[in-house]
């Protein structure tokens, strides 16, 4: 059984464009997450999937650069540009990451496949202790699998448009028509102040300013001590809050 994970990209993001390629640190924002995914145990291969867009080219030639694979398909179509992908990479699973979540943690990665493994639901996640699923949060540490079969069939009987774009909306959404199981995120990860997610220009700087305090701890920093860096600094809490109240979390795709 074959697991890839599939990094959602585009540069034409409508709130900072090209955000995936802004500078964070020492290394754009694409570039952290690919390097924090390749410390998962659990994953055979990186892809990242972006657009036929012109806009994305200077995107594709970063991949090629860093011998990241990267597949092209549809812009608005998301859900069957991912289909597309994990054919192409005979995947029988696919882990779903957003390429804005460059804290993406690698355990809790590795602990969604082995909890996917063992219950062969068609969809798993996490989610918070009040029921609200991570991918509708601003966090940034955690990821979604989704069965081939799942897939597949949700490109088929899917159509709405809205739906497709986030790829996953209409599965998890509908736990009557496909098998979705949930695992809770860790205790600290249910203050809904947290946001380290980039969406917009403020959101670069609060996470120019965490990158920056982690120094090189940043490539392999775990959610537990990232967490604990940022209870030592109300400030960026109170920010946190700012950001969360000027730019809900109301959609999934990058």
């Amino acid at each position: 059984m074959k697991t890839i994970a599939i990094i959602q990209a585009r540069l034409r993001s409508t709130r900072l464009v090209g955000k995936v390629l802004r500078d964070l640190g020492d290394r754009c924002v694409l570039r952290w997450v690919v390097d924090r995914l390749r410390n998962a145990k659990c994953l055979d291969e990186i892809v990242v999937a972006t657009s036929t867009s012109e806009a994305d080219d200077m995107l594709v030639a970063q991949c090629r650069r860093w011998q990241v694979p990267c597949f092209r398909g549809s812009e608005s179509d998301v859900l069957g540009r991912f289909v597309e992908t994990a054919k192409t990479y005979a995947a029988d699973r696919v882990v779903r990451v957003n390429a804005d979540n460059p804290l993406i943690d690698p355990l809790y990665i590795d602990r969604l496949v082995d909890a996917a493994k063992r219950s062969e639901a068609d969809y798993q996640s996490y989610r918070r202790g009040d029921g609200t699923p991570v991918m509708l949060t601003a966090m940034s540490f955690f990821a979604e699998v989704v069965s081939m079969s799942c897939l597949r069939r949700a490109d088929r009987e899917i159509d709405d448009p809205f739906e497709r774009e986030h790829v996953t909306l209409g599965i998890y959404t509908k736990p009557e028509q496909y098998d979705v199981c949930w695992l809770d995120v860790p205790s600290g990860c249910n203050d809904p102040r947290l946001r380290l997610t980039l969406d917009t220009s403020d959101d670069l700087a609060l996470l120019r300013t965490v990158f920056s305090a982690l120094g090189p701890r940043a490539k392999s920093a775990g959610t537990r001590e990232i967490l604990d860096l940022i209870h030592r600094h109300p400030e960026w809490l109170r920010t946190m809050v700012a950001l969360n109240h000027s730019n809900p979390k109301t959609a999934v795709a990058a």
